[in-house]
């Protein structure tokens, strides 16, 4: 097999322009007009207005490359584009070989007879995806979505991602180009087409049956041969060698004491290679995959149960709460993610001691490399096929047809990794986009049903029968199907505090299965958002005209607002704004999680809304658009910890009910302490009592009455600080204000920090304060840190130690010189 990569430079221009500029693939239209300088930062400012002609122009990219007599002479030469962006027509040397609308299908033509020995051209022209979707709505209108935003009417019509037509987290900004590698292929009587592995861990306990299906694309009838073998770091655990003239071989493997896969905090990750090799009659070898699996059963397990249906994940036949966050795309401009940015926001999720990522379906399928992170992270993959929010037109046969070939090309790609738990048929059309009759921003159940109640599941019990599918998210399979709140089964979005005004608190009464989506916005810190933004113009202001057109939920900054005043008193200065809508976010999502684990096994999973940012602005994630940590990302760490101390206060502060939740696979015994403290530190009531939590499990442990505790103090002057501690080492820790934060007379904390340099470029911490400090955090002035802990409470006379690793080297001068150390008393 002969391969050309034809990516890297190419050459591009609006089709009525004749001037072309360089490009590069995969890249995209304005990521080429960017580095060209000609248009401006879409990202600062009101830029993204004025560059919205981009996405209304037709463009043309064009290259030329050489070939030899090698591959010409191959019995089949293929054009494979692995992804097109997404309304596009090819031709190579001026004859057009083939047309793509759908930039999630790989997309192969056959170019044999249209090469010649030494130089050739390649020409793509992409028609505007926004043009193209208007006119599909003037043709056949379907039902408008419910954005106000003139150019996403039509978006439901093209298969490209989403939320590139403006979401409420994201600008609107709709790419074009060749996004995916791109290359020729040659080969010769066969290539391999597919590789389906299936694992049997039931017939044969203590070992693993594999069963490897071959699928042959051939140009002759000839016998092929094909090896499979599978190995463990280099070293072979299982071989079978095939035979035979068909479309398909099948092997069968043995694995004798599996090692098994399991999520973050179960135990390990251990991957396998399984590598076939197809061969031709004389024994040459004429193609090979690779595939790394993991061994490992990861199914959705729904029982009957005393609250109705459970909704559980289950690795190995053991269920587990799914702790985690919703992926978003990490760029607005795909192609402008590395490796390294991709491995950080994952490693994040790890670091905060998630086991789940759920990607959304407005987004894309990911690349490979991403799912290859998950593996080796055990990041269980709740994934959505892409559809989101919108009613589709599923009476249009050709869209059909597309979206079950784009389905089949993913669910190929993605089955074999060991990540994957879950098949999503879409996001919240169940509940947003679903009526009797179409019109008004619904599709009928009669026009819903075909795709995701019967292609999609038909068509994942085909080609991915080891993962479990779900039509939607929200979704009830019991009961009436459009009461996509009630909690007896299925999974729920709780969007009760941001769409509909509720206080935190009222995430105590709800208890759903699972939660697939909650959360609260925030604004990114102060190095992130300044960037953007002019000081000369006024946009220093958390409503100014630059600020709110980073704002695209329709409750929006007022919403945070809102609940800032509920908690904590309104901020001195722009930048402790920013920070203050931080602790906002972080206190909102602890109180729904804290709960939701307290309830397990009745819930048995919180993923909230959302992981990461695509751009600079106002949004629900924990890491912003720079890869920063936010404050609730920094607490879920805590608030996701293997063992979790809490504490439940009742409405009036009469009692409070001590908590300690486990996800260990075995019985823990510790020591539960708890005091009660005035915000100078002194004790006023302190106690403590042996506690032993059972696997994976939950309980109430003491119940702690304040009105007796307080000692004729205000509970706005007391603080209740808990701790957890297994052989004298504390695992959890808690801390419960007894009053609203801006009801509490905080004192300056005079907070000192001693700082000591490692050799390896980190430094340890030691933080004191005099009065207690609530949401202590360290920053640095020109440096990124990343924080071992941070947005942490002080309590007077007990100090605490923290590691800071910065992003680039530092002096010890220049770390101390930079370091800053706030807390909420500073934003008042």
């Amino acid at each position: 097999m002969i391969t050309i990569n034809l990516g890297g430079a190419w050459q591009m221009h609006a089709a009525e322009d004749k001037s072309s500029i360089p490009a590069t693939v995969p890249g995209c239209v304005y990521t080429d007009l960017l580095a060209e300088g000609k248009i401006a930062d879409p990202l600062y400012r009101l830029n993204e207005h004025e560059v919205q002609w981009v996405a209304q122009k037709d463009w043309i990219y064009r290259r030329s490359f050489d070939v030899d007599q090698d591959l010409i002479g191959q019995d089949r030469v293929i054009l494979r584009c692995e992804g097109l962006d997404t309304l596009a027509t090819l031709k190579v040397n001026g004859r057009q070989v083939g047309q793509a609308d759908n930039m999630f299908r790989t997309w192969e033509y056959e170019v044999g007879h249209l090469l010649n020995a030494g130089s050739n051209e390649i020409e793509i022209r992409f028609d505007s995806s926004v043009n193209g979707s208007l006119r599909k709505m003037d043709e056949d209108p379907i039902p408008h979505v419910w954005w106000d935003l003139p150019d996403a009417k039509g978006r439901a019509w093209v298969r490209k991602e989403q939320c590139q037509f403006g979401w409420d987290w994201g600008p609107m900004l709709v790419t074009a180009g060749v996004w995916r590698p791109i290359e020729l292929i040659g080969f010769e009587s066969a290539r391999l087409r597919d590789l389906a592995i299936r694992q049997d861990h039931a017939t044969d306990p203590g070992r693993v049956r594999l069963g490897v299906e071959l699928e042959l694309e051939r140009h002759t009838g000839k016998r092929c041969d094909a090896i499979v073998e599978l190995k463990r770091n280099g070293q072979k655990i299982a071989k079978a060698e095939v035979s035979g003239k068909g479309k398909r071989l099948h092997a069968e493997l043995l694995v004798e004491k599996p090692e098994l896969w399991w999520p973050a905090g179960m135990g390990g990750q251990p991957l396998y290679d399984l590598e076939a090799v197809l061969l031709d009659s004389f024994g040459e070898p004429l193609d090979r995959v690779t595939k790394r699996i993991g061994l490992r059963t990861l199914r959705l397990g729904r029982h009957a149960d005393e609250w109705g249906e459970s909704f559980q994940f289950e690795a190995n036949g053991i269920p587990f709460f799914a702790k985690g966050a919703n992926w978003i795309p990490a760029d607005v401009f795909l192609t402008r993610v590395p490796d390294e940015q991709m491995s950080d926001l994952l490693q994040s999720a790890v670091d905060a001691n998630m086991n789940m990522i759920r990607v959304w379906g407005g987004g894309i399928y990911e690349d490979d490399r991403f799912f290859d992170l998950c593996d080796e992270l055990g990041l269980c993959v709740w994934q959505d096929f892409m559809f989101a929010c919108s009613p589709y037109p599923t009476h249009d046969r050709h869209f059909l047809e597309n979206v079950q070939r784009e389905a089949e090309d993913n669910l190929r790609r993605l089955r074999h990794h060991a990540s994957l738990a879950l098949w999503c048929g879409n996001n919240e059309l169940e509940w947003l986009n679903i009526a009797d009759e179409p019109g008004d921003g619904k599709m009928s159940w009669q026009q819903y049903k075909p795709l995701f109640d019967k292609i999609l599941p038909k068509l994942c019990a085909k080609h991915c029968p080891e993962t479990d599918y779900w039509p939607c998210s929200p979704h009830k399979p019991l009961g009436k199907r459009e009461d996509v709140q009630a909690e007896h089964c299925g999974d729920n979005h709780v969007w009760g505090v941001w769409h509909h005004g509720e206080d935190f608190a009222w995430f105590r009464e709800t208890q759903p299965r699972f939660i697939s989506e909650f959360g609260f916005q925030s604004f990114p810190e102060p190095k992130t958002i300044r960037p953007c933004l002019s000081e000369t113009e006024g946009d220093l202001n958390l409503t100014s005209v630059a600020m709110d057109q980073r704002q695209r939920s329709s409750a929006g900054t007022g919403q945070i607002l809102h609940d800032l005043a509920r908690w904590f008193r309104m901020p001195s200065t722009f930048d402790h704004s920013l920070w203050l809508t931080q602790l906002v976010q972080a206190w909102c999502v602890q109180v729904g999680v804290e709960h939701w684990r307290r309830s397990m096994p009745r819930t048995m999973g919180a993923i909230y809304w959302q992981l990461n940012d695509c751009w600079p602005g106002a949004s629900w994630s924990s890491i912003d658009y720079l890869g920063r940590w936010k404050a609730l990302h920094y607490v879920c760490k805590r608030i996701f910890a293997p063992l979790m101390v809490t504490a439940v206060e009742d409405e009036k502060m009469q009692h409070a009910e001590l908590h300690l939740t486990s996800d260990l696979g075995e019985k823990t015994a510790g020591t539960l302490h708890w005091d009660i403290a005035r915000l100078d530190g002194r004790t006023v009531t302190t106690g403590s009592r042996r506690v032993r939590v059972g696997p994976r499990t939950s309980q109430h442990v003491h119940t702690l009455d304040l009105q007796a505790a307080k000692d004729g103090h205000n509970l706005n002057e007391l603080i209740l600080w808990q701790r957890f501690e297994v052989d004298g080492q504390t695992v959890s820790s808690h801390t419960l204000p007894l009053a609203r934060p801006k009801q509490i007379p905080l004192r300056d904390p005079n907070i000192t920090t001693a700082i000591k340099a490692y050799k390896d470029g980190r430094f340890k911490l030691t933080l004191k304060a005099k009065s207690t400090a609530l949401w202590a955090w360290v920053n640095h002035e020109t440096a990124d840190l990343r924080c071992s802990d941070n947005f942490l409470h002080l309590r007077p006379g007990h100090p605490a130690t923290l590691t800071a690793t910065p992003k680039q080297k530092l002096s010890a001068d220049a770390f101390r010189e930079g370091l800053t150390v706030q807390s909420l008393f500073d934003t008042y």
